[in-house]
């Protein structure tokens, strides 16, 4: 997730580690809900494709 200026917003960013092929959404809560969701709705086109999922929790 990339926080945006002000904290205002944020973006869910998924990013397939061999290609870098990236998928992302706009978010305006940063709620494990919200977040959630949008990770869900990004990978549902590739759900058959996808075995694992690593998540980079930063700092």
């Amino acid at each position: 997730m990339v926080i945006g200026k002000g904290h205002s917003g944020a973006l869910v960013a998924i990013v397939e580690r061999l290609t870098r092929y990236t998928v992302t959404k706009m978010i305006f809560d940063k709620s494990a809900r919200t977040v959630t969701d949008a990770t869900i709705e990004l990978l549902a086109t590739f759900k058959d494709l996808i075995l694992t999922i690593t998540a980079d929790n930063g700092k």
